[in-house]
């Protein structure tokens, strides 16, 4: 076996639930997964005349394990832990709107419920009156949002009643700010670069928090740093084991 160390692998990452349980394992990006073993060393102090200072009495004791992760891939499954939060999935049928209420603002947008939205009409309050695009107000069709034009035939706070189709919206959406932290398992499939062989690293559990925040408008990568302490669960004498195969 190698004498030096360079590691490469795989992490798989299990969410576990509220109380611990296995959801199952997926294969995530990370670049770093660290580990970090903790101890403290309680020692008793000699008050006594000729061994005052000295060490009389010392005792080590573990404390939870560290881990740190890195994920580089962000995706549905790491922004949930990054946001503390659930993933749910999200999905719209086409389909119409009809009568919808919004308050008109002038020079200001005002969102519809739907997005993505085609063959608007925008009425007064009583549907008699009719207003027209580009003269009476704006219409953002991705976003779905009407600006009311102050040179427009509509007035600053009015009422209007909207007509309109919406298409079909499919993806997830991150409910955030649910949980005060996350429970996971990991498992690195590693290799030791220096002579190949595999390296097998398992974390039963963990409860890990953001340390960094996620930058919507950053130049560079998305990274997601998660920081937590390591749980023996029932069953299990230590947090975590490291396993280091001889060379094939």
């Amino acid at each position: 076996m190698a004498q030096s160390f360079v590691g490469a692998g795989d992490v798989y990452l299990d969410r576990l639930t509220d109380a611990g349980a296995s959801q199952g394992f997926v294969k995530v990006g990370a670049g770093k997964l660290e580990i970090k073993p903790n101890s403290e060393i309680k020692e008793q102090i000699s008050k006594g005349r000729d061994t005052y200072g000295q060490v009389i009495a010392s005792v080590a004791i573990n404390k939870p394990a560290e881990i740190s992760v890195v994920l580089t891939q962000v995706d549905r499954k790491a922004l949930a832990i990054a946001f503390l939060g659930e993933d749910t999935a999200h999905g719209v049928t086409a389909s119409s709107a009809v009568d919808e209420a919004i308050t008109a603002r002038h020079g200001k947008g005002v969102f519809l419920a739907k997005r993505n939205v085609s063959s608007v009409v925008v009425t007064d309050a009583t549907g008699v009156t009719t207003y027209v695009l580009n003269t009476d107000y704006t219409l953002d069709t991705r976003l779905g949002m009407i600006t009311a034009l102050s040179t427009g035939a509509i007035t600053d706070g009015q009422s209007l009643l909207v007509d309109y189709s919406y298409a079909a919206e499919s993806g997830y959406k991150i409910q955030g700010a649910t949980k005060p932290l996350v429970k996971m398992g990991l498992f690195l499939d590693g290799k030791n670069m220096v002579d190949g062989a595999s390296c097998y690293v398992s974390i039963w559990e963990t409860q890990v928090a953001p340390e960094s925040a996620v930058d919507f408008l950053a130049d560079d990568w998305a990274e997601i740093t998660l920081k937590g302490t390591m749980v023996t669960p029932t069953g299990k004498s230590e947090p975590f084991t490291v396993t280091m195969l001889d060379a094939v």
